[in-house]
């Protein structure tokens, strides 16, 4: 604009539906309507990734030891290590996306 006035954009958060993300609604939400929590948590950068790295840190930590995972969403990490824990333990704020859980 010429005038030296900016433009402002339509703020999404006062959208009368605006659910803020990662709240228990909008897992919530996230459940209604795709039944599970999809998240592949899989980035595009080169080899090591950071979740690579992670699990590489998880692996020498855990040995044949017991792994919490808090906030799970539908286990894709607990279940990395399934086999190799002992016991494997996960919650989620959504209890359908730990019922969702697909064993390998």
């Amino acid at each position: 604009m010429s005038d030296g006035m900016q433009k402002l954009l339509f703020d999404p958060m006062k959208h009368p539906e605006w659910v803020a993300p990662h709240s228990p609604e909008w897992y919530k939400q996230l459940f209604e309507e795709v039944g599970e929590y999809r998240y592949p948590w899989k980035s595009q950068f080169e080899e090591p990734r950071a979740e690579m790295i992670f699990a590489d840190k998880i692996t020498t930590y855990l040995g044949a030891g017991r792994l919490l995972d808090v906030g799970c969403g539908h286990g894709e990490f607990a279940l990395q290590f399934a086999l190799n824990a002992r016991e494997v333990t996960g919650i989620d704020i959504v209890e359908g996306f730990v019922k969702n859980w697909k064993q390998n």
